[in-house]
């Protein structure tokens, strides 16, 4: 299932690259980033394995793995180009080709794969449950809410590792990240990375539910994270949230998709917003999250939806720009208070 749902994702994203579109690699965009112009991509994906916690493992033009996987500290990876060979004790036990990138997006947005209480979740969206169906819906959750319909079956490149904790296992089962949280956290809180500033674009439907999942993860993992107070969060176009006292607590700066209706009207009669002016007003995108053409549902935009759905983020952020540039400029004197490191904000 998760083969035919990458053909079919391959197939429309990558139409562009007409009969190319299944010889396009993940490790091709190391030479597009290789001068930091553009952003560095990791794509995730969560373990799927039966009884298994929900640990994500994460896909970069360089090398594919996970940091929990290994007893160390460093965790165990793989170089993207030899993802899905059989490997015994590390070392590769035969000659496979190249994962194509079709079949990696596959694995990273097998909804199907997530937990059936997650598509149920997602069938039911802005739907009211009357009885006696919603007593049906939670014995169905209650008993079989945990499975998976399926997952995507990859070989264990750790196999036989005296460091890896799957060692004795031979076929690793990866879903979508999206079933366990909306927002990549996990990745971006890595201690190798240990990321000052994070920026997160919320875009889920039941906002602000990461927040609390996220505060949960950073608890479990013993990660540094400011308080995410959640409440209310869902009405302001950003929020910032930090910690005075402890400069290795990273800056969260929180962007929720929402029609911050306040915050269009106070920009009227200015023209550098005139063009959101025209795209916004009268625009709900709770209302289109729910039985418009923002549902998760669809997967065809106009020229003019994406516009419309684009240009509202990007109006939340100009709007908001002395907001977030002094946020920014905070965490740097932060730093540079607390280091020699001479950092400088231009």
């Amino acid at each position: 299932m998760i083969d035919l749902w990458a053909g079919l994702t391959g197939n429309a994203l990558l139409e562009n690259f007409g009969d190319n579109r299944y010889r396009l690699y993940l490790s091709q965009q190391a030479k597009t980033i290789s001068d930091g112009a553009m952003p560095f991509p990791i794509y995730t994906a969560v373990r799927a394995d039966e009884h298994a916690s929900q640990d994500w493992y994460e896909f970069t033009p360089y090398e594919i793995g996970a940091s929990w996987m290994g007893t160390n500290t460093r965790g165990m990876y793989v170089p993207t180009w030899s993802f899905n060979r059989m490997f015994k004790n590390g070392v590769s036990t035969n000659d496979a080709p190249e994962q194509p990138l079709a079949s990696l997006l596959g694995i990273c947005t097998s909804g199907g794969a997530t937990k059936i209480a997650s598509q149920i979740s997602f069938f039911m969206q802005g739907k009211k449950i009357v009885p006696p169906f919603d007593q049906a819906i939670d014995a169905i959750l209650n008993s079989i809410g945990n499975q998976r319909i399926t997952t995507a079956e990859i070989n264990n490149f750790t196999c036989d590792m005296k460091d890896s904790q799957l060692k004795n296992v031979k076929i690793i089962n990866l879903a979508d990240a999206g079933g366990h949280m909306n927002i990549p956290y996990p990745p971006l809180s890595d201690k190798r990375r240990a990321a000052d500033i994070m920026i997160m674009v919320d875009a889920s439907f039941d906002l602000p539910v990461d927040l609390p999942r996220i505060t949960q993860y950073a608890k479990e993992k013993g990660l540094k994270i400011p308080v995410l107070a959640h409440e209310n969060v869902e009405k302001y176009s950003v929020s910032i949230f930090k910690d005075d006292n402890d400069p290795t607590v990273p800056l969260v700066i929180y962007m929720p998709l929402i029609s911050d209706t306040a915050l269009l009207a106070s920009v009227k009669g200015k023209p550098e917003f005139a063009e959101f002016i025209t795209l916004l007003e009268g625009f709900d995108v709770a209302k289109c999250m729910l039985d418009g053409y923002c549902h998760t549902s669809n997967f065809e935009y106009t020229k003019e939806q994406v516009l419309q759905l684009s240009g509202l983020m990007e109006f939340h952020v100009r709007a908001n720009e002395k907001k977030i540039i002094e946020a920014i400029a905070w965490k740097v004197a932060q730093l540079e208070k607390h280091t020699a490191l001479g950092v400088a904000i231009d």
